[in-house]
């Protein structure tokens, strides 16, 4: 019966159910409370931005209804519309008491500035509180019948709007008699922005969703802001209405947005409120219950252990070291006590673990003797490939009674069997390996002129050990399948390095390539156990590296950029001095 199925694991998961419930109980009861808090909070922030748009509407059309009692007023027509001396009495007493007028709106309010300035494209000339200046070619630029926020005269900001006695089409003043300029500072909204700011804690800004534009109040977190209009742009559409609402989580914490547009200008004022405080009352209730709930699971898991414990304990040893062996470690034994009611089992289990350990030695014995048999049966077979070509090259250069390249192919092939003939050692450096490639490199330019090879490896990976013949098997492969069935000039790139403790080494090659069935085939034999019915001279060199270097070792086949076949090795540091000492063990 399997530890299980016995009634304290029954036990343990009855109790683990009941509190899994009790915790998702709670979880779904703090979700509801959560949800009920932030729309309590959206609804207090909704009225709170309320309000505000209110008394900044009203503010903003009570400019607009003294911009149109402007326009209907009977001295602003005379203005307009009688063409009289500018330095005329009649016209003094005109323009003074149009300046009375709006000296007088503008100094109505003055939480709220505002200022006023009639134009008469009749007489072009045009009014103001402060300055007198009619500009055709700025009106015509500037005039628009919505509130805009534009740069002002005075080199800050301020929204404009224009009413005239007639649609002006195309923005043309021309087809109006008089145009009266309606504008508020930037500062009116920073006020009302401040003012609300001392009664909360978070941040309150004027959005225009058109443009993108804002105005924050004089002391915004610059990073909250940031924050805050990042998600503006995606969360408010023009057309969503008059209200918007949603959360933030930012890097200080989560906050409430809540947005409200204003009717006059089409911008939104947005708020937004932290919501760390407001939940810190519930986090405060979630900590005592957890602290609870934990000390209640502690003394149910001691009042368990309590009435177990002369039952768990064993079976956890006996558990654990059945684990062990199956992992692989045969070494582990079970201690216990003189009057243990498990001394019995735990006795036949060593006496188990060591009978499986020497027989896995006994039989691990023999798999390293088979195994090395193997690797020398796999390097016997890479020799007569090669030699195969050189005496052929040396047969065709003896025909054609070139002497020199027989004697150059005689010296490379004694250097190359002299290498070869080696058998005492199973692994050499990266550096000799690669000598045996030059070596083999030059015997191949003597075939192939148009041959041209280059060696880059690093010499810190030049220093490691490899097996023999690991490399040159690779490049003959890239040349015999490779550039020696293609007429333009042939280039072997071999490049090798370090990165941490793995190391790497490419042979590339600039031939015909293969196509992709063909790639795909040979990469999926790459991968096989047994030995396949094509594809020998790669898969016999991957067996050979995945047995020096373990299964962490692979070999992959890829298509150069240049057109050939790139082939790479890679290896764990350090694996091939074990397999060299190892070996060298088994020789002993």
């Amino acid at each position: 019966m399997k530890f299980r199925r016995n009634l304290f694991a029954r036990l343990n998961a009855g109790l683990a159910a009941v509190f899994m419930l009790i915790v998702i109980i709670y979880w779904l009861s703090h979700r509801q409370t959560t949800e009920v808090i932030q729309r309590e909070i959206r609804q207090s922030n909704l009225q709170k931005l309320q309000l505000m748009k209110s008394d900044m509407d009203f503010k903003i059309e009570q400019m607009v209804s003294f911009s149109m009692i402007l326009l209907n007023d009977s001295t602003v027509r005379q203005f307009a519309s009688i063409p009289i001396d500018r330095m005329s009495y009649d016209q003094m007493v005109i323009r003074r008491a149009i300046q009375d007028k709006i000296v007088f709106q503008e100094n109505i309010s003055p939480q709220w500035k505002s200022s006023f300035a009639v134009y008469s494209t009749f007489n072009r000339d045009m009014l103001a509180a402060e300055f007198s200046s009619y500009d055709e070619e700025e009106l015509r630029k500037n005039v628009t019948v919505h509130w805009t926020l534009r740069p002002d005269r005075k080199g800050g900001r301020s929204f404009y709007k224009y009413i005239s006695d007639s649609i002006m089409h195309a923005g043309d003043p021309k087809d109006a008699s008089v145009i009266i300029e309606a504008a508020f500072p930037e500062s009116n909204i920073r006020t009302l922005l401040n003012q609300e700011a001392l009664h909360g804690r978070g941040e309150t800004l004027l959005y225009d969703p058109a443009t993108g534009d804002w105005i924050s109040s004089g002391g915004a977190d610059e990073e909250l802001t940031t924050s805050i209009l990042s998600q503006l742009a995606r969360k408010v559409d023009r057309q969503t209405g008059e209200t918007f609402h949603y959360a933030l989580d930012s890097g200080e914490g989560k906050y409430a947005v809540t947005g409200v547009r204003s009717a006059t200008l089409g911008w939104y004022i947005v708020d937004c409120t932290p919501l760390k405080e407001a939940m810190k009352p519930l986090g405060k209730a979630n900590a005592f219950f957890y602290t609870v709930l934990v000390g209640l699971f502690a003394l149910t898991l001691l009042m368990s252990f309590a009435l177990h414990r002369n039952v768990l304990t064993p079976l956890k040893k006996l558990i654990g070291g059945l684990r062990s062996v199956q992992f692989g470690d045969y070494g582990v034994r079970l201690k216990w006590e003189s009057d243990y009611q498990f001394s019995f089992v735990f006795e036949r289990f060593n006496d188990m673990t060591r009978r499986i350990r020497e027989l896995i030695e006994h039989v691990l014995m023999e798999q390293l003797r088979a195994k090395d048999a193997y690797v020398k049966q796999l390097q016997a077979q890479i020799n007569p490939h090669f030699l195969y070509n050189c005496l052929g090259f040396i047969i065709n250069m003896t025909e054609m009674q070139n002497s020199k390249a027989v004697v150059a192919m005689a010296h490379r092939l004694s250097d190359y069997y002299r290498y070869m003939t080696r058998t005492d050692v199973g692994t050499v450096t990266l550096r000799e390996e690669l000598e045996l490639v030059r070596n083999y490199l030059d015997i191949q330019q003597m075939r192939f002129p148009r041959l041209d090879y280059d060696i880059d490896v690093a010499p810190e990976a030049e220093a490691l050990d490899v097996p023999r013949l690991i490399v040159q098997p690779i490049v003959e492969n890239a040349i015999v399948h490779g550039v020696a069935r293609s007429a333009r000039p042939a280039s072997i790139r071999i490049a090798g390095g370090t990165e941490g403790k793995r190391v790497w080494l490419t042979v590339r090659d600039n031939g015909r390539g293969l196509d992709e069935q063909r790639l795909f085939r040979l990469q999926q034999t790459l991968q096989l156990q047994e030995e396949p019915e094509v594809g020998y001279g790669l898969w016999n060199t991957a067996q050979r590296l995945r047995m020096a270097f373990g299964d962490e070792a692979e070999l992959t086949v890829a298509q150069a950029a240049e057109g050939g076949v790139v082939v790479r090795l890679e290896w764990t540091n350090g694996s091939a001095k074990s397999a060299e000492t190892a070996e060298r063990r088994r020789q002993e």
